[in-house]
């Protein structure tokens, strides 16, 4: 009997994590998001890639172009400095 104890215990431990993991967070309706939304769209993010070889191979010139599709695509949001 004492060694069914631990892994019922585990177990309603786990389904018990599960459950509050999955429960869906309140959604407020004042409309704070929006505003913040707004407020992050006035500056761009930018971010800092480095790679330690030449720019001449591959992995050099591929990150150059992934810098460039992220600034097309996120419409300058996002700026990758490499």
């Amino acid at each position: 009997m004492k060694k069914l104890w631990l892994p019922l215990l585990l177990a309603i431990l786990v389904l018990s994590l599960i459950l509050a993991g999955c429960s869906q967070a309140p959604v407020s309706a004042d409309g704070d998001n929006a505003q913040a939304g707004d407020q992050a769209s006035e500056k761009p993010i930018e971010l800092t890639f480095s790679y330690f070889g030449p720019e001449m191979i591959p992995p050099g010139h591929w990150s150059k172009e992934a810098a460039k599709r992220v600034e097309e695509k996120t419409n300058g949001r996002v700026k990758i400095n490499t």
